[in-house]
């Protein structure tokens, strides 16, 4: 087996698409850079307004089908149009809110690449119980349609959500969620007490858990200052939340922001704080960690992998407030406490880099082209 690949990547969005999120930096920061080592990377993902159909993007043949709501249905086709008479060494099928079913369809060794399950419960409270019952019949039918393919996963409690749904531990390997140990650097932090959120804007991000607390934590922090990064959906009813409390004062909604002025709103930040109800893992928790800010967040999967409880930040149970503003004001009234959490997070993930994450991931990928040639029983089926 060769030690370069030919590999093609399933996702719902690329790195352009406009929604793009932590599970698309994930994907680029790792294969592009295996790109540069001479790998054939393609991907084929959903299309959005304006998109080209297909183009190179940082050594990445991107291709797209369908749109937001179209994509699951238009990819099978798709990629058979593009690699049916080449197919790839090996398929990633990355499993990131619904599943693709690539084992159905792409006759080649398929690995999936699991950030997280998103789960019914997480689903109805993000866009109604409607969606919530798709996505458990579709999870449903993972054990069965991925019962013999390998899994890739970014944490342990992805890997406990798997067992949970009947994977085998064998079949799943962890491959650690890197960081960019180049751009995010400390600096100076604000003279005020600041808690940042970065990230998309959904509900189930929890963001509305904390806004409701300012008013309380403003009695004893009255200079405190809460920003909030990103854009999403759930913006103008945040918004709504702060005018009628009323905290609009306090509570600022930059939106979207560039590289360099996220890293300043890192540095600033006394803590971040991510109250999702789960994540696969949480890439802006060590972000903000090299930029020497710990994080608050809720004891959920994904965030208890990304957080140490009492080490490299705090951690309480999930939709406690009460325990929250106690974290909130312990890490903000302890200067002691909260540089000890700060220095301990960017020990953590200072040796983390993506340079790191992409050998593993290329060795890994290798092995399982490499299986999947052995076992292959000549009717395309890989009976991983």
């Amino acid at each position: 087996m060769a030690t370069t690949l030919r590999v093609t990547l399933l996702n719902w969005r690329d790195i352009r698409n406009p929604l793009a999120g932590g599970a698309e930096v994930h994907i680029w920061e790792v294969f592009s850079r295996l790109a540069l080592r001479g790998w054939k990377i393609a991907a084929i993902s959903a299309g959005f307004d304006a998109a080209c159909r297909s183009e190179r993007v940082d050594g990445i043949d991107v291709h797209r089908c369908g749109g937001p709501y179209s994509y699951s249905l238009c990819l099978p086709l798709a990629y058979r149009k593009l690699l049916g008479q080449d197919p790839p060494d090996i398929v990633v099928d990355f499993l990131n809110k619904l599943p693709l079913f690539a084992p159905w369809y792409a006759k080649r060794p398929v690995v999936c690449f699991a950030h997280h399950l998103f789960g019914g419960d997480a689903a109805s409270g993000e866009v109604g119980a409607a969606a919530g019952l798709v996505v458990r019949s579709l999870e449903a039918l993972i054990p069965l349609v991925y019962k013999n393919t390998y899994f890739l996963v970014g944490s342990q409690s992805t890997v406990n959500e798997l067992v949970a749904r009947g994977i085998r531990a064998k079949m799943i390997t962890i491959i650690p969620y890197g960081v960019d140990i180049e751009k995010y650097y400390p600096g100076p932090k604000s003279p005020n007490p600041f808690l940042l959120y970065v990230g998309r804007v959904k509900r189930y991000k929890g963001i509305d858990h904390l806004i409701r607390l300012v008013p309380s934590l403003l009695q004893r922090f009255p200079q405190l200052e809460v920003h909030i990064a990103g854009k999403g959906d759930a913006l103008p009813e945040l918004q709504d939340l702060a005018r009628k409390l009323p905290v609009e004062r306090n509570v600022t909604f930059h939106g979207f922001v560039s590289e360099a002025e996220k890293r300043a709103l890192y540095q600033q930040a006394w803590a971040t704080f991510f109250l999702s109800c789960k994540e696969g893992f949480g890439l802006t928790v060590a972000e903000a960690a090299l930029c020497m800010t710990p994080t608050v967040a809720y004891n959920v999967p994904g965030l208890c992998d990304a957080v140490t409880d009492q080490t490299t930040g705090l951690l309480v149970p999930y939709g406690d407030t009460e325990q929250l503003e106690a974290a909130i004001s312990l890490i903000l009234e302890d200067g002691s406490k909260r540089h000890e959490l700060a220095g301990a997070a960017f020990q953590r993930y200072s040796a983390r880099s993506w340079e790191t994450v992409a050998d593993q991931m290329a060795g890994t990928l290798v092995e399982l082209a490499r299986r999947g040639d052995d076992q292959d029983d000549g009717n395309g089926e890989i009976p991983f």
